[in-house]
């Protein structure tokens, strides 16, 4: 990676996975409370910087994504349900419950300004025709081929 600030090491398909039990109501790893708290602002004392228990939050991707909260770089045309995290340099991955909807990227390309990071989110979520129940759209892309 070269970045020795990136603290998640992992491939495209497990972090898929791992967002795909949240949606999936936590497949016995995580109680209800829990999934709750992992994807409902915990910081409502701090206006526009909404995050879960690990993940920004829907009101952090579509309120603060215009107020410069760097969950700006997952895009801003994902729902208020949506959650999702960016990594140190070039990844990002989120869910969208109200489209049953999953993005994974992961990269080590510096794109630390995140505009190609809202333009790939954006591109998948234009792109995601809403699944049926418990069948989500997945893309997944992983530049190393892991």
């Amino acid at each position: 990676m070269g970045h020795p600030w990136g603290g998640l090491h992992s491939t495209a398909i497990d972090i898929a996975t791992l967002l795909q039990a949240i949606l999936d109501g936590g497949r016995g790893l995580w109680s209800a409370p829990t999934l709750r708290a992992m994807v409902s602002d915990q910081n409502t004392h701090l206006p526009g910087r909404a995050w879960g228990l690990g993940w920004s939050t829907g009101s952090g991707i579509g309120g603060s994504i215009r107020s410069g909260n760097a969950a700006c770089d997952l895009g801003d045309l994902l729902s208020a349900a949506a959650f999702g995290h960016t990594g140190s340099v070039g990844s990002l991955a989120w869910a969208d419950p109200d489209s049953q909807s999953i993005c994974v990227i992961c990269s080590d390309a510096n794109v630390l300004s995140g505009t190609l990071r809202r333009r790939a989110s954006n591109s998948v979520a234009c792109a995601v025709v809403p699944a049926p129940p418990h069948h989500p759209s997945i893309l997944v892309w992983d530049q190393h081929g892991d």
